[in-house]
């Protein structure tokens, strides 16, 4: 997640969540709810929410090719990890499908607009 949302805001107001996963075709879904805890906002390419972070992506999708880029990457987009209490295991082999979409679309999003060119520019909150 990223600092400066509504969802944010919202979850930082009231600490529960519920996250819906459907099919394309809308013939199957799930629903996770439970309470959340929210880390702190990435501040040091080194702090704990930036390894959390990283062992999140490295257990989904693997090893990156650049873990100092993705550090510094997750750093300009103000990023945190909400964890909701109960989770999807990424061990199952649906839930970790699902999940290595997702941080593969947020990967894909971060090249596609040139997030890592605007490093230089970036100034912490």
């Amino acid at each position: 997640m990223t600092e400066r949302r509504a969802k944010t805001a919202n979850l930082r107001r009231d600490p529960r969540a519920s996250l819906y996963v459907g099919r394309s075709d809308f013939g199957a879904y799930c629903v996770v709810e439970g309470d959340v805890e929210i880390t702190p906002v990435a501040a040091d390419p080194d702090d704990p929410t930036v390894d959390a972070l990283v062992d999140y992506f490295r257990s989904v999708v693997g090893e990156h090719d650049d873990w100092h880029d993705y550090r510094r990457a997750v750093l300009y987009l103000w990023s945190y990890v909400v964890v909701i209490a109960g989770g999807l295991d990424p061990d199952n082999t649906r839930g970790r499908a699902w999940l290595t979409q997702m941080v593969r679309r947020s990967a894909t999003a971060l090249l596609d607009l040139d997030c890592l060119e605007l490093l230089d520019e970036f100034q912490a909150p």
